[in-house]
């Protein structure tokens, strides 16, 4: 008799496992449960946690099985903490925003393959950190990161339709085999590269990289492959390292200009591009760089578009280099010796971008030109523009005629932090 009832027990539990795993259920946060971490306990493969508006603070939240999170609105439904997804998990994240204290990353990916649809992430030490995963990164926005998406170890995430922006290291950053596919996705105002690879085949299509402090694109190790993209605006080159940019087989068609190199070292294949200008020099790249032919006009087939009211930093005559030459210019235009500059001019010679062409500005431009922004130790490229009043100058006393040039020795009595100065001088007619 004992036999028989074990054997009915038995069988009974396996019913309802199976049962539960081929019925998905909708568990409702905080209806049904009060937390998150709550739901996924009670969530088995194929069911849907939704979540209310609100903010949840739910430290680490680990996905072991197929479910999906779905927020009711993705600014509302707010998640404070991180999410891990683990070995096999097809999970979803869907509709939702997550944000730490920087200490974590906010979305961890192991031997997953989960899709990430319109999230925001903000604030995370990583954005989304991939270790050998394949997720879907589909219209997620990442902003205030240390780095936006780290891969690595056979990671092979595609990242599409996305932005990631103003991190305080790399956009995107791919080491030894991963392989990630970047495509229709905006990468702007990292404080390093846009997308920095050790080792590591990536992929960008139709993509726009820009105002990035150093590479557009940097690859080592290995060749990134780059295809209908805007790269442009960035403090360092615009591609530097491996990288196919474009062959005579499959041209780039890619927009690639107003950085401070066009491509730089390495060896890179750059056949059929915008070098936005239909006469590129020799001036703009550096290293083994094939890039010719090259397009004559921008590119019709390219997924970004010319932002023709940019200019380059530091180019004051539009030549598209940054020289001692423009350092002059800016010094004229904030002296007024140049009445009426374009708007081109003082794009290009406002460097601290606080609306006005001072001497300062000329002082940037030269440090530019000189490679001095890119020496390690080097003070920063964009200092504080403040004023500094407790100084005394005096003018030394001179004689000379109607017409005659002279020099006027000016005496400052501390130098300690003086960058610029800007003078005016008024007198009697």
């Amino acid at each position: 008799m004992k036999f028989h009832i074990c054997l009915w027990l038995l069988l009974a539990f396996n019913i309802f496992i199976s049962f539960r795993s081929a019925n998905a259920v909708i568990i409702r946060v905080p209806q049904d449960h009060e937390t998150i971490q709550a739901a996924l306990g009670d969530a088995f493969l194929g069911d849907v946690i939704s979540i209310d508006e609100g903010t949840f603070e739910e430290g680490v939240l680990k996905i072991i099985s197929g479910v999906t999170l779905l927020g009711k609105s993705e600014d509302k439904t707010i998640i404070k903490g991180s999410i891990e997804v683990y070995v096999g998990a097809n999970a979803a994240l869907k509709n939702l925003t997550i944000s730490n204290d920087g200490s974590s990353p906010a979305i961890y990916c192991n031997n997953s393959n989960p899709l990430i649809n319109k999230v925001t992430i903000n604030g995370a030490s990583i954005g989304i950190k991939i270790y050998a995963s394949k997720p879907h990164i589909l219209e997620v926005t990442i902003t205030n990161c240390s780095t936006g998406i780290a891969a690595w170890n056979d990671a092979t995430p595609l990242i599409e339709s996305s932005l990631i922006s103003d991190c305080l290291g790399q956009g995107i950053y791919a080491y030894g085999s991963a392989k990630p596919t970047i495509q229709n996705t905006v990468i702007s105002g990292c404080e390093a590269s846009g997308v920095y690879c050790s080792g590591a085949n990536a992929i960008v299509e139709t993509s726009t990289i820009t105002k990035c402090k150093q590479h557009g694109i940097f690859s080592n190790g290995a060749s990134t492959t780059v295809r209908r993209s805007l790269i442009t605006q960035n403090e360092d080159a615009g591609v530097a390292g491996i990288a196919d940019v474009g062959t005579n087989g499959d041209p780039g068609n890619n927009q690639i200009f107003r950085n401070r190199s066009w491509l730089a070292s390495g060896e890179i294949m750059a056949v059929g591009n915008w070098w936005g200008t239909a006469t590129p020099r020799a001036e703009f790249f550096s290293g083994s760089v094939t890039y010719k032919p090259f397009l004559k006009t921008p590119p019709s087939e390219s997924g970004a578009q010319v932002d023709t009211a940019a200019c380059l930093k530091g180019d004051v005559n539009g030549d598209e280099l940054v020289k001692s030459i423009d350092a002059s210019l800016a010094l004229r235009i904030a002296a007024k010796l140049i009445k009426e500059p374009t708007e081109a001019q003082i794009c290009g010679a406002d460097m601290n971008e606080d609306g006005l062409v001072k001497s300062i500005d000329a002082s940037l431009i030269l440090r530019r030109a000189a490679g001095l922004d890119t020496v390690v130790g080097a003070p920063p490229l964009i200092w504080p523009n403040r004023q500094i009043t407790d100084r005394n100058l005096k003018l030394g006393s001179v004689e000379a005629k109607v017409g005659e040039t002279i020099v006027v020795p000016i005496t400052l009595d501390q130098t300690d932090q003086v960058i610029s100065a800007d003078l005016s001088l008024s007198y009697d007619s």
